[in-house]
């Protein structure tokens, strides 16, 4: 709470402050990601620094028990037997635990509901940074799955089912959260048509449930074909988004492309976390799970 009221950062910022992110012997705190999607710099002030130093040697060691935890602030449930057990006579740890006990039960609370919202809440900052995402539409779908598990499948099966997307990136915005981002091409014997491009966020909301946040954009291929020299081709692609505001005249066809292209992917996703069978995959390799 101390460094929450000496910086003045939000309670989200400060959850997803690593170690790496202090600099105690500057006194400073690097904020990523904060409002803006910017990062920043942050004076700590002496209090701020005095205790956080005391929760870096003494109290984070024991409630970290020798995992490797990159998560500045680890939670103190469970664990203030094991810090006053370690140092008996510390009174500033005492003072810290004291403090927390007073604010636990609202910290719990405060907790819950944050964890509810987030998977949805880093949905939509990863849209923020698509340029076409609003012209199409969000879909939703549960699992009581774990949320590492229920990454690990879709990955699998957006990369070994056929026709395949390619996964042209993955990470972990927040703990407990993971975005993919998968591409897919369509072509006929003689030329692309189309390109799909998808966004996928599942997040742990609550311990028995993941929340999955996932959204299609379609493309029309538009092909501009010159001839720069003698027997000599060029083909110019431009991708345009499938929407009226985009194309005036949507035709059936382009309307079903449309359909197909959130029907395939939530196939898939469904299939990977059993709530439809899954369609016949190739070997599926676990993909890497990020930290």
């Amino acid at each position: 709470m101390e460094v929450l009221y000496a910086t003045g950062i939000r309670n989200q910022e400060l959850r997803q402050l690593r170690v790496d992110d202090v600099n105690l012997e500057e006194g400073l705190l690097r904020v990523n990601d904060g409002k803006g999607g910017k990062d920043r710099v942050t004076p700590l002030g002496q209090v701020a620094s005095r205790f956080l130093e005391t929760y870096l040697k003494g109290i984070r060691p024991q409630l970290a028990a020798g995992r490797s935890i990159s998560a500045l602030f680890l939670s103190f449930r469970g664990k203030l037997a094991i810090a006053l057990q370690a140092l008996p006579d510390n009174e500033e740890i005492k003072e810290l635990i004291v403090s927390y006990k007073q604010q636990e039960p609202a910290q719990i609370e405060k907790e819950r509901v944050e964890r509810l919202a987030r998977p949805k809440q880093v949905f939509d900052g990863c849209l923020a940074k698509v340029k076409e995402a609003g012209l199409f539409d969000s879909h939703e779908l549960t699992t009581d799955k774990p949320v590492k598990d229920v990454f690990a499948a879709i990955v699998n099966v957006l990369e070994h089912i056929q026709p395949p997307y390619v996964i042209t990136g993955t990470n972990s915005p927040h703990p407990e959260n993971y975005a993919i981002a998968a591409s897919q091409t369509d072509k006929n014997i003689i030329t692309t048509t189309g390109w799909r491009e998808c966004l996928i966020v599942c997040g742990q909301s609550r311990d028995d449930e993941t929340q999955i946040y996932f959204k299609v954009l379609e493309y029309k291929a538009k092909h501009k074909v010159t001839m720069p020299g003698l027997l000599a081709f060029k083909d110019d692609v431009e991708f345009v988004p499938i929407d009226p505001s985009r194309i005036p005249d949507m035709t059936d066809k382009l309307k079903a492309q449309l359909q197909a292209g959130v029907s395939n992917l939530t196939v898939r996703i469904q299939g990977a976390i059993g709530q439809t069978p899954v369609p016949a995959v190739q070997a599926m390799v676990p993909p890497t799970v990020p930290q």
